[in-house]
């Protein structure tokens, strides 16, 4: 039933997640700790841990959690549910995106993450800081 959890938990974050891992924290903050599975310290340690290996820090931050809360298969389920809605979304995007690539619709709701995703960054950089 764990595995199920920490897939739905990362799968909710993958999903609602744009402009990479560091945008992400907040929505890591809210669900790690919401859960109980972590405390805020342990989320400081997890970003700086994350940080410091290499490969992306939401990938990094979801095998850590998914390690901590249900060893290697839970480190397997949440980095799982991390990759699968962005996996998803690119094989739709993929095969839409060159019909409706040139129209100004799709033009501006792409012009439209940039910003949205530098103020993700920007309340995960708060955060810390505040920390």
């Amino acid at each position: 039933m764990i595995h199920l959890q920490l897939f739905g938990a990362f799968f909710k974050i993958g999903l609602f997640t744009i402009g990479g891992g560091l945008a992400a924290l907040p929505l890591f903050q809210r669900e790690l700790l919401a859960l109980g599975w972590i405390t805020p310290t342990e989320f400081i340690d997890m970003v700086a841990i994350s940080q410091a290996t290499p490969g992306p820090i939401g990938v990094n931050m979801a095998t850590f959690a998914g390690f901590r809360v249900a060893s290697y298969s839970g480190a397997v389920a949440a980095t799982a549910g991390l990759a699968a809605p962005s996996l998803i979304i690119i094989v739709i995007i993929a095969r839409f995106m060159k019909d409706y690539a040139h129209r100004p619709a799709v033009r501006h709701l792409l012009a439209t993450l940039r910003p949205t995703a530098v103020g993700m960054i920007g309340a995960a950089a708060w955060f810390i800081f505040r920390e």
